[in-house]
């Protein structure tokens, strides 16, 4: 249970009934008002040997009187009988289980206000809970632009094993790697401090996607295909395209002198096995080791047609 403590300030010694009061009177009424000095509202005070505690107080009226507190039994008080707004033993006693409630963890706090530090446990290792109806808590949710948490944490978890973790920020700076959903390597993708983004499944974007080089699935020499820095691609498999395929020089097939074709930024186009088209083929100059078949028309190694 909440432990509340009754008001208590320092009042002037010379406040007296203003009329007398039976043992059982619910109100009386001072002779002057003692203004901030006593409080409004619960409150107790002390008249000869009873003491009283006033629920409500307006100017020199006090009503809503419980009598005969702390031990005491109530009892009728002359007209002009001195009443004193004092500390009794009750506000130490209340004070003494708060404080004690405090230290060992069992009191509820509406708020805390603080300019220093907040340590939880002894040594710091406590948690901050909230209760089991709270399901909504808001952490420093409002005036704060700069917030620096967590400095000497190597290791943070936040969240549930399912939801949404959602950053409103315009911007989300990570100073080293990142590794979401278990991994590169795993079934998920990392990114490291160095800028190296690997995926397990399918990277999809809707904009442009740019990057030094990239290795996709397992790379050129693997199962897949690689993007130099300088430009250069390498595909395991077939390059299909609509469009038109604009590249500086291009090897197919292992390049010439292996297994396929060459041809290099100077226009050389070099084969290694037959060349076969359905129009027409021009250039400015032909080296041919094998046949040439273009529309019907066959053109043998010696020249002959």
């Amino acid at each position: 249970m909440t432990t509340t403590f009754k008001n208590v300030t320092n009042g002037p010694g010379d406040i007296t009934l203003n009329g007398a009061i039976s043992d059982v009177a619910t109100s009386l009424t001072l002779n002057s008002d003692p203004g901030s000095d006593w409080p409004t509202s619960t409150f107790w005070v002390t008249c000869e040997n009873e003491i009283i505690l006033v629920g409500t107080r307006s100017g020199t009226s006090c009503t809503s009187l419980t009598r005969g507190q702390q031990g005491t039994s109530g009892a009728a008080h002359a007209d002009a009988k001195e009443i004193y707004h004092n500390c009794t033993a009750q506000s130490v006693l209340d004070l003494n289980t708060a404080v004690n409630k405090i230290e060992d963890g069992t009191t509820t706090l509406d708020s805390v206000t603080t300019n220093g530090d907040i340590t939880v446990g002894d040594d710091g290792s406590g948690n901050i809970v909230t209760g089991t109806g709270n399901t909504t808590v808001a952490l420093l949710n409002t005036i704060a632009t700069t917030v620096n948490a967590f400095g000497a944490a190597t290791t943070i978890t936040a969240g549930a094993a399912t939801g949404t973790f959602t950053i409103n920020n315009a911007t989300t700076a990570i100073v080293g790697g990142a590794t979401v959903g278990g991994g590169y390597g795993s079934t998920g993708a990392s990114i490291s401090d160095a800028g190296v983004g690997q995926f397990n499944g399918a990277l999809t974007t809707d904009g442009a996607l740019t990057a030094d080089s990239a290795e996709i699935g397992g790379g050129y020499g693997s199962t897949g295909a690689s993007i130099s820095a300088a430009g250069v691609a390498q595909f395991n498999g077939a390059l299909t395209t609509d469009g038109a395929l604009t590249a500086d020089s291009a090897a197919i097939g292992g390049g010439y002198g292996s297994t396929g074709a060459s041809i290099s930024n100077a226009g050389v186009g070099q084969f290694n096995g037959a060349v076969t088209t359905d129009g027409a083929l021009a250039c400015a100059s032909a080296t041919i080791d094998g046949p040439v078949e273009t529309g019907g028309i066959s053109l043998l190694a010696n020249g002959i047609g």
